[in-house]
């Protein structure tokens, strides 16, 4: 589902068989199977009938035009599973070299550190100093030029907040 969807969610095509360089069509019964691919083994997961497996692939592929990209929830650029999975994959040693994005997939999101109902300004501090937040990232969460992140973050350091 993902590779035939590939060009639908990069917007080159508005369905999966409108792709002429995808399998989808032929793996559906659309067209001739190519010599070059093979579509028994997607169907088999569908089931044994032909027919009916083409048909389930059909709306598993139509299902999945409606969800987002897997990408779209990788963490730190690396992982892409749930933070159980993250948590449980999380090196015990941080090592410079790795990028900060990369080894900081365990802290809060901004929406968790900010909160619901919470002034924003009391998340800040937290997410800048314990979690390593950037200014910029703070500033885009909030809705806020970063400028107004850095002075807040200025006055709440002076009071020792």
């Amino acid at each position: 589902r993902y590779v035939v969807l590939n060009p639908v969610r990069a917007k080159a095509v508005k369905q999966p068989g409108a792709w002429l360089w995808s399998s989808y069509r032929a793996t559906v019964g659309q067209t001739a199977v190519p010599a070059c691919v093979t579509v028994a083994w997607v169907l088999g997961q569908f089931g044994k009938n032909v027919k009916l497996a083409q048909a389930r692939y059909r709306q598993f592929v139509a299902e999945g035009m409606s969800t987002p990209s897997p990408w779209s929830q990788l963490k730190g650029q690396i992982y892409l599973g749930g933070d159980t999975f993250v948590a449980n994959h999380q090196p015990d040693v941080v090592i410079r070299e790795i990028p900060r994005r990369q080894t900081q997939t365990r802290r809060p999101s901004l929406e968790a550190l900010m909160g619901r109902g919470r002034e924003w300004r009391k998340g800040v501090l937290e997410a800048y100093q314990g979690y390593g937040y950037r200014l910029r990232e703070i500033a885009d969460h909030v809705g806020v030029h970063y400028a107004t992140v850095s002075r807040q973050l200025k006055k709440m350091e002076a009071r020792n907040v």
